[in-house]
């Protein structure tokens, strides 16, 4: 169905379904956009917070080194024993820290953190427990921690570096997202509005071409029943807007008027002919043409009626007239010439 075919406020609630739809459609996107970017940040927030845990355990193996280290130079100093017994509990709190990571990252299994730390763990109890028991420590103690820690500090490592790379990709990717999502909102905001445009521009030449055409034949129907036009012609608008109905009403109307003004036209042209025949002396004319207009009908049989009237008037004094000069041929004087009212008219 054809643009001129629907309703003007068809027409008019068509811009703001238009409208609602590409605006859904953009708030879909942003909607998804903003999801994406939320992810993005949420990403980036568990994994800046997991190298911070990542750094700080390394940052405690070594101080647990250091601890160890102080103890072996200096056997007596009991802080140095409760420094390394502390740094240890610490150690492996953040490894637990670590381990409850692997929830939203894979890097303790991939990296193989728990077995590193196992071993490394294994060592370190052993020394604790030599504190405890006020054993001696010595050099070979340094060296196997050293040697248990090594791989695991390389192991937290690689994983703090995967971690800074995967950072450098979701940050990417955030900018990908806003940049993509930017793109497409102004794409569709510049659909959207062009749409509009369009569709308004589309819809008020409609209009317009309408009502020109309608003005149009209804000018030409006032002139024509104004009689300023001897003829009219129906409003050309094929719609089944509510143009369309008001010309379909308006055609009807022009042609029941035309069709009464041509009768109309008609009868009052056998008039002018009666009379003119009766100037003529012609009573026998009648007038014949007809019209569904009730008061030149009604004013037609009324002259009608005054013509058989008049003509049996004229007809009757017209005999009398002749009776008496029939009767003066016959030299009878008495004879005389009443009118309807019974005095004598003088001849």
């Amino acid at each position: 169905m054809g643009l001129k075919n629907l309703k003007v406020n068809y027409k008019i609630n068509i811009i703001s379904i238009i409208t609602i739809i590409l605006l859904a459609i953009v708030t879909a996107v942003l909607y998804n956009g903003m999801s994406k970017i939320n992810n993005s940040y949420e990403n980036s927030s568990l994994i800046s917070d997991l190298a911070i845990n990542i750094t700080k355990t390394s940052e405690q193996g070594l101080q647990v080194s250091n601890a160890l280290r102080g103890i072996i130079i200096n056997p007596s100093d009991t802080k140095a024993k409760d420094n390394f017994i502390q740094a240890v509990k610490e150690l492996d709190d953040l490894i637990l820290v670590l381990k409850d990571s692997s929830k939203n990252f894979q890097g303790f299994e991939k990296f193989e953190i728990a077995s590193l730390y196992a071993s490394q763990i294994e060592v370190l109890n052993k020394i604790v427990e030599k504190l405890k028991n006020n054993e001696t420590l010595t050099k070979e103690d340094n060296s196997l921690s050293t040697k248990e820690w090594r791989p695991l500090k390389a192991a937290l490592l690689k994983w703090q570096e995967r971690n800074y790379e995967r950072n450098r990709e979701i940050r990417s990717e955030f900018n990908d997202t806003i940049s993509t999502t930017t793109s497409f909102i102004v794409t569709i905001l510049g659909i959207t509005i062009l749409s509009i445009l369009i569709i308004i521009q589309l819809i008020s030449r409609n209009i317009v071409t309408s009502l020109n055409i309608f003005q149009s034949g209804l000018l030409s129907f006032f002139a024509f029943s104004n009689k300023e036009s001897t003829k009219v012609e129906l409003i050309n608008l094929n719609s089944t807007d509510e143009f369309g109905t008001m010309t379909k009403v308006i055609n009807q109307n022009i042609v029941k008027t035309q069709d009464l003004i041509t009768q109309d036209n008609a009868l009052i042209e056998d008039v002018k002919r009666v009379v003119n025949e009766v100037k003529s002396g012609n009573l026998d004319s009648k007038i014949e043409k007809s019209t569904i207009n009730e008061e030149l009908e009604e004013l037609k049989s009324s002259f009608n009626e005054m013509l058989e009237v008049t003509k049996r008037n004229v007809c009757s004094d017209i005999n009398r007239v002749v009776d008496v000069l029939d009767n003066f041929a016959k030299l009878n004087f008495t004879k005389k010439i009443e009118n309807d009212n019974g005095k004598v008219q003088v001849v």
